[in-house]
């Protein structure tokens, strides 16, 4: 698969490289898709990304031909200091109006030797987990986004409903016991936020337990939010517009949401581009639209980790900085063995 994706990049062809959920209803796990005539579409699974706050998304699967923005790979580190001042003054702002941000920094490196295969083997090989998508694309403008996500922001389910999660809440995988009253604050914003943006869209829909998942050296909070039986379940653009109404959750961006878009915009020194946006993945059986975090955007020569955590009144800047720092760390051991 890396040698016909060697090929795409050679020919200067857009491309991107799945690998989907462990999940025994998908007969394939590894995917690459490149733009072909829409026509061949209607059998073979199909991926269309979009940028943090667009509403324009770009399709791998059809014209080679489609613009996307330019997207430079962040050159330098958030400094510490900075990004330490910047939420000081952050949860000073949440302790007068409630709610919360989701604030991203850069952690930023250059290659010895960049060799692309390389570097997606090598981060396969760390044990990326079995229900995230994993992801690799470039494109000219873009550059190369690689990550694995976790974040499900909808899913068409064979069953005839839809299904989503509210991911939020972060500490050591190493940690027991019970979880602090701040990260369970913030789990509660994303799920009551994410129920009442589906109750405009008219499903019917129940909340499944809390649980923890795994991420690597983390765990997250977790909770599943299922819809009952859905009429039109197979309707794409009844797809979208839930999907739409419900993203940029607040483990994303935060709440209430315009106030916490504003925020990112004033306190991160890097535009998000893809960080944050949307990763849509379709065919016959299935359609899955993922938030996109956990990610490295990267060139030939240099590459930027987009790394995140959700700020309260009852956050710390130094512990948001180590919570960022090992989610991050995976990608980091893997980048720097190239």
């Amino acid at each position: 698969m890396m040698l016909a994706a060697g090929e795409k990049l050679a020919a200067n062809i857009p491309f991107c490289i799945l690998r989907l959920p462990d999940r025994e209803e998908l007969t394939q796990r590894f995917v690459l898709i490149a733009p072909q005539f829409e026509d061949d579409n209607a059998h073979r699974v199909l991926a269309k990304v979009k940028p943090w706050l667009s509403s324009r998304w770009y399709d791998f699967s059809t014209s080679a031909e489609q613009q996307a923005d330019s997207m430079p790979v962040c050159p330098e580190s958030t400094p510490k200091e900075r990004y330490e001042d910047s939420l000081a003054e952050l949860i000073d702002i949440l302790k007068r109006r409630g709610g919360k941000t989701v604030i991203c920094r850069n952690i930023c490196g250059r290659f010895n030797d960049f060799d692309l295969a390389k570097i997606f083997e090598s981060y396969l090989g760390m044990g990326v987990a079995d229900n995230c998508v994993t992801f690799l694309l470039w494109h000219p403008a873009m550059n190369f986004w690689m990550g694995s996500t976790p974040e499900l922001i909808l899913e068409r389910c064979n069953n005839g409903t839809f299904r989503t999660i509210a991911l939020a809440g972060t500490r050591s995988k190493d940690i027991c016991g019970a979880w602090d009253m701040k990260n369970l604050e913030e789990h509660n914003i994303v799920v009551n936020d994410i129920e009442s943006r589906l109750r405009h869209t008219g499903l019917d829909f129940f909340r499944k337990p809390i649980k923890e998942l795994t991420y690597g050296p983390v765990s997250h909070l977790l909770t599943e939010i299922v819809s009952k039986f859905v009429e039109n379940v197979h309707e794409r653009r009844f797809f979208d517009s839930v999907a739409d109404e419900i993203q940029p959750t607040p483990a994303l961006a935060g709440y209430p949401r315009p106030y916490a878009i504003s925020e990112i915009e004033r306190f991160e020194s890097w535009p998000r581009f893809l960080y944050a946006g949307c990763l849509n993945i379709a065919e016959i059986r299935l359609n899955m639209t993922y938030g996109i975090i956990r990610c490295v955007h990267f060139d030939t020569e240099k590459w930027s980790i987009y790394t995140g955590s959700g700020v309260t009144a009852d956050s710390f800047p130094s512990v948001e900085w180590e919570e960022t720092k090992l989610k991050a760390a995976p990608l980091v051991e893997c980048l720097k063995k190239i």
